[in-house]
């Protein structure tokens, strides 16, 4: 069974908008941008701001 799952959601809030937009824009793409807010804020984790994670691997080379 896969540790995986698939969500979707709907962001009306200008405020949050904005700040999804600035930090996909940061990270490459808008759902590293969300995975990595869920990590800081249920996990406290706060990566660095070199694109780099815990794999080692830049965002766009795990998303391609």
């Amino acid at each position: 069974m896969s540790d995986e799952i698939h969500v979707t959601a709907r962001v009306s809030d200008p405020e949050l908008v904005a700040a999804l937009q600035a930090a996909s824009d940061e990270t490459g793409s808008k759902s590293e941008a969300i995975r990595l807010a869920l990590r800081e804020a249920y996990l406290g984790d706060d990566e660095s701001d070199d694109g780099v994670n815990d794999t080692g691997l830049p965002v766009k080379a795990r998303e391609a």
